[in-house]
């Protein structure tokens, strides 16, 4: 499932539930107390309309908005917005290969918020093991910048340092379509490099006021 969440006045949220949408009005009281619950806040909005299936349509402003879902992705309700009169399609956070098209992702993606959720010392000591993975591929804050977790928890001011990192799937999966083996040999390949930066993050948790 997927909601959006703002803050502005005038908006409405649609949440698209794909696998319990049978239980209807229940379902939406449970889903908007657990939004509400998770994310405590007026920044948060609980779904105004619930919808399931491949397609729905509202209008705004006398602008027709075709909401299509492709398949799993990402989540389980993620959604392509289409406004035909302008010729406009809005994709969010598709990101899992042979799924629904997107460019293939690098092995290693790190996320630090733009460096906001750990010292410079850790983004760095992470980067550089990542770009020295012989066969590996790495970015850092693109794709991921890091996920509400991430920014949630990362504090450094507080001495609490975090870090996302996201593998791609072909750096541990036989191939990346149903049934997503698992691969050993990959799998042992990969291992060195992440237990790299977890010693590297060890050696430096002291310099940084933080206990191990």
């Amino acid at each position: 499932m997927r909601w959006i969440k703002n803050s502005l006045r005038g908006f409405f949220v649609v949440l698209c539930d794909l696998r319990v949408s049978k239980r209807g009005a229940e379902f939406r009281s449970t889903i908007q107390a657990l939004i509400s619950a998770a994310n405590p806040g007026q920044d948060t909005s609980p779904p105004d309309i619930v919808w399931e299936g491949d397609r729905h349509d509202i209008e705004i402003g006398g602008m027709t908005i075709e909401h299509h879902y492709l398949g799993l992705n990402h989540g389980l309700g993620m959604t392509v917005f289409v406004v035909p009169e302008l010729r406009v399609a809005y994709i969010s956070d598709l990101v899992t290969p042979n799924r629904v098209g997107f460019n293939i992702m690098p092995d290693f993606n790190i996320g630090t918020d733009m460096g906001a959720t750990c010292a410079a010392q850790i983004e760095t000591a992470t980067t550089a093991i990542c770009s020295r993975a012989a066969g590996y591929s790495s970015t850092v804050n693109g794709r991921f910048k890091g996920g509400w977790t991430t920014r949630h928890y990362g504090q450094p001011d507080d001495h609490i340092h975090a870090v996302q990192m996201e593998l791609a799937q072909s750096t541990y999966l036989t191939n990346e379509a149903a049934p997503w083996t698992y691969d050993q040999a990959k799998a042992d390949h990969l291992r060195p490099h992440l237990t790299s930066i977890l010693t590297a993050l060890a050696a430096l948790a002291p310099s940084l006021g933080v206990s191990k």
